[in-house]
């Protein structure tokens, strides 16, 4: 399976519209040849790279009139609802692809986000522990179950999940920006620098995430300074 459109995005890997229509070209042949479930998702994946959310869909929606019960197609037009702020429906989407893939890890992760996103936390938090279950190796599963705790004010058990997520990390820039913003919010910028530089390698191109990680680098210097300050504190209160 693919990575889902949201992680897809994340990459900031956008084609040239020279390339583009190329590559177009290229599917809408395959298509017309001997359509397939694969084309259109391709199809998809490349007209989501534009943000051409509407034309995206249309492919998706053409794959799965191929094959309804597609987890990739159901799991990629759910995403694409979201992008278009259509909640109701990617709600619905997704539940819908919960009863027909109960043991599809990805989609309870992804479920549980938008939840998230949308202020569902405890039921977001069900649905990651669900996924971890069936799949207890998915980094962003765990990053985003260590966002719940952060909220939650339960420190030990976010860095737990946060520990656990490192050792599992798939290179993917979207992970990193999540996990560089987690330890931001732990005070842990020493850590948080190095995740954004690690963001930054997978997306040289997102200017955002400079800022970010310039943003790390000083609350890490003042940290280091407060420190230094602190122990010259303590050392002249005892005389050192």
């Amino acid at each position: 399976m693919t990575v889902p459109v949201l992680d897809l995005l994340s990459q900031n890997r956008r084609t040239s519209l020279g390339t583009y229509r190329i590559h177009r070209a290229k599917i809408e042949r395959r298509i017309a040849k001997e359509p397939q479930v694969n084309y259109f998702l391709e199809l998809a994946r490349l007209e989501a790279s534009k943000s051409h959310w509407e034309r995206a869909q249309k492919a998706i929606e053409s794959a799965l009139e191929l094959d309804p019960y597609s987890g990739e197609a159901q799991l990629f037009l759910a995403q694409l609802l979201e992008l278009q702020g259509k909640h109701e429906e990617a709600r619905s989407v997704y539940l819908n692809l919960l009863d027909q893939h109960a043991y599809m890890s990805v989609a309870y992760r992804e479920f549980g986000r938008f939840l998230m996103e949308q202020g569902s936390i405890s039921l977001a938090q069900s649905l990651l522990l669900r996924g971890l279950e069936l799949n207890p190796k998915d980094a962003m599963a765990h990053i985003l179950l260590a966002e719940i705790y952060v909220r939650k004010d339960r420190r030990a058990q976010a860095l737990l999940h946060l520990n656990i997520a490192k050792r599992y990390a798939d290179g993917q820039p979207a992970f990193y920006q999540r996990s560089a913003q987690l330890l931001m919010a732990l005070e842990e910028y020493d850590e948080a620098a190095r995740h954004f530089k690690l963001a930054m390698q997978g997306n040289r191109k997102n200017k955002s995430l400079r800022v970010l990680f310039k943003q790390a680098m000083k609350a890490k210097e003042n940290n280091k300074k407060q420190s230094i300050l602190n122990r010259w504190m303590i050392w002249k209160r005892w005389g050192w």
